[in-house]
């Protein structure tokens, strides 16, 4: 699921990235007069901007998703291991034993 998000991600990247190179070209290369060509620059700037920060926004929402998928997971695990920690005695002895009168007596066995 990660892979398939990374992949996404530098896929939107890679293609806002190329957007704006191409749009830069074209209206370098274009025959037009100053002012048009500084307004072309600006209009291609304002959208590579606004592109970006669709990206930016996208990567956002599933880095958040994703904190919250690792961070719902891992209070599982936890739990799961406190429960399983909970269980076992370290003295080699199960919770009965200890809890009974006779899981007091301490012998030493030879």
């Amino acid at each position: 699921m990660m892979n398939q998000n990374n992949s996404m991600k530098n896929f939107l990247i890679g293609t806002a990235a190329g957007l704006a190179v191409g749009a830069v070209t074209a209206l370098l290369f274009a025959p037009k007069a100053g002012k048009e060509l500084r307004r072309d620059i600006a209009d291609g700037t304002q959208q590579a901007y606004d592109s970006t920060c669709k990206v930016a926004s996208q990567v956002t929402e599933s880095t958040a998703k994703m904190a919250r998928q690792v961070g719902s997971q891992t209070a599982s695990i936890a739990g799961k291991a406190k429960d399983t920690l909970g269980s076992v005695n370290p003295w080699g002895k199960s919770k009965e034993q200890t809890d009974s009168p006779q899981g007091d007596n301490m012998s030493v066995v030879s």
